[in-house]
């Protein structure tokens, strides 16, 4: 999300902006001006991107990335940033879907992503709030203590530094599998030195649109660069021709900044219970800060609860996200509120390595909300393919695997949600005619003259008038009335309340409407 583009806020306490967006500077990459060649083009502005240009340029490689908005202000700037292997409940999962073999290869690559960003900060004596933690899967359930004791057990058989224990620093779960060694810090500060070294050598153009990729020619809004190799690290993949939409899954949780009367906890936390609530750490200007995270559901209908074009009403996530802490905590305050979105996969490994066919086109998608290692992952793997290197866990993350001849069920389901999703945008009937009775900052889809268009009420009276067609593959969007933007719940695409993109996959605005 760009902080330019969403200009217009309410309803819920607290700053509308991550911690890690508030606490460091904005960048001020120039555009793309000119037609450019390079060794290697990296498209997306977000740690799987910048990690992957760091790595290329420290392996000698003319490196230029372009970023469609401000670097690190998209899905990076959201996380909650915990750098480690333990990826929820998994292991286990993965023995029992893919064999050993490629279970381990998840579980050392995701290790060794671990380390290599904390080798990256320590040899640079980067400054970015490293800090050392455990990590917990948690459960405050009886009944799951079962299921954690043998995913202890499957990360053990894969060597990884996991315990079960009956009691976390928290003292209201009832058994948690604990990862030592794992860590957590700051990713725009380690991101914004990354890109000062990368533009060293290389070159970062901002408020550069990726639009298409012919041959060797990545085509943007602003010019052309030309590349022995591309890498796409947009989140969503903006070039699609391996039909990515098919397999990828967005979905979204919600985060708070909380002042505590009580003491912060130690430690990184993530519950399989209910919302998957996630928890950590983190001190801001000298005072120590809970993140707690959670309501995690589908974009799709907003979890079944929402219908075509209808207000996605994200306070009520919030909402949900600070009763969980209030249950549990002696809340001071909430400073700040913000939303995550990452895109599933089918069997749970992110989508890594070169595309199908004959050209030299990479993609790194697909992380499931455990982006930082997986980001790192992403560099390791795609650096040694292009510098024609054999790498060790490449065949797990393969882009072209085919893993939905497994997960055949799934894939059906979740096609179903779009097409009935598609359906309903034709057949949903809508009760206004014109924009009358709309208070300042609302927003609603409506008919006009027979048309469905979506309209908004900025807060000195003007009516912003779009079509509410999404611009990637023609589903409607919804209405974010917290965040004052229409959203895709099909596969993620957000626009601003004027209907400038503000987020992929999706590379159109919305059109302009006249009412």
């Amino acid at each position: 999300m760009e902080k330019d583009n969403i200009t217009e806020r309410d309803g819920f306490e607290g700053k509308a902006t991550s911690v890690w967006l508030d606490t460091t500077p904005s960048t001020h990459f120039a555009a793309l001006n000119q037609d450019l060649s390079a060794d290697i083009c990296v498209v997306g502005g977000g740690i799987a991107g910048l990690m992957t240009a760091y790595l290329l340029t420290e392996a000698g490689h003319k490196v230029v990335l372009i970023e469609a908005g401000r670097i690190v202000e998209d899905v990076t700037a959201y996380t909650t940033a915990k750098i480690t292997s333990q990826h929820g409940a998994i292991y286990r999962y993965l023995i029992k879907n893919l064999g050993e073999t490629k279970a381990k290869m998840y579980a050392d690559a995701n290790q060794a992503g671990l380390k290599k960003i904390v080798s990256i900060i320590l040899e640079n004596k980067i400054d970015c709030d490293l800090i050392k933690q455990s990590a917990y899967i948690y459960t405050e359930k009886y009944r799951n203590v079962p299921m954690l004791k043998k995913e202890t057990e499957s990360a053990k058989r894969l060597g990884l530094l996991a315990t079960f224990t009956e009691a976390t620093p928290l003292g209201f779960d009832k058994g948690a599998v604990e990862f030592k060694n794992q860590a957590q810090f700051h990713p725009r500060k380690f991101l914004l030195f990354l890109a000062r070294e990368i533009s060293k050598s290389g070159s970062i153009f901002e408020n550069t649109r990726a639009l298409d990729i012919k041959e060797n020619r990545v085509v943007t809004d602003k010019g052309v660069v030309t590349a022995k190799h591309v890498v796409i690290a947009t989140h969503f993949p903006f070039y699609d021709k391996d039909r990515f939409y098919t397999k990828l899954f967005p979905h979204r949780s919600y985060v708070l900044g909380l002042k505590l009367k009580s003491e912060v906890p130690e430690g990184m936390y993530f519950s399989i219970d209910g919302d998957r609530n996630t928890m950590r750490n983190q001190v801001v200007d000298g005072e120590r800060y809970l993140l707690i995270g959670g309501a995690m559901h589908q974009t799709v209908h907003g979890g079944g609860t929402e219908k075509a074009g209808e207000d996605a009403d994200t306070y009520k996530y919030y909402q949900n996200v600070k009763q969980y802490a209030d249950t549990r905590f002696k809340i001071d305050s909430v400073d700040y509120h913000w939303f995550t979105q990452d895109n599933h996969t089918l069997d749970r490994v992110p989508y890594i390595g070169k595309l199908s066919g004959d050209r030299n086109i990479y993609v790194a998608t697909g992380f499931g909300g455990w982006g930082m290692t997986t980001s790192a992952v992403s560099a390791m793997i795609i650096t040694d393919l292009i510098s024609g290197k054999v790498n060790p866990w490449a065949p797990v993350f393969d882009p072209t695997r085919k893993d939905y001849v497994r997960h055949t069920k799934t894939l059906i389901g979740e096609n179903a949600k779009l097409a009935r999703h598609l359906l309903s945008r034709r057949l949903r009937k809508h009760s206004f005619d014109l924009p009358t009775g709309f208070e300042s900052g609302e927003g609603k889809i409506i008919k006009v003259r027979g048309k469905k268009v979506g309209v908004y009420k900025d807060k000195d009276g003007k009516i912003h008038a779009v079509s509410p067609i999404c611009t990637h593959m023609g589903c409607m969007v919804n209405w974010n009335g917290t965040e004052k933007t229409w959203d895709c719940p099909c596969h993620g695409s957000r626009f601003n309340y004027d209907g400038k993109v503000i987020h992929g996959p999706a590379l159109k605005d919305l059109k302009k409407e006249e009412i």
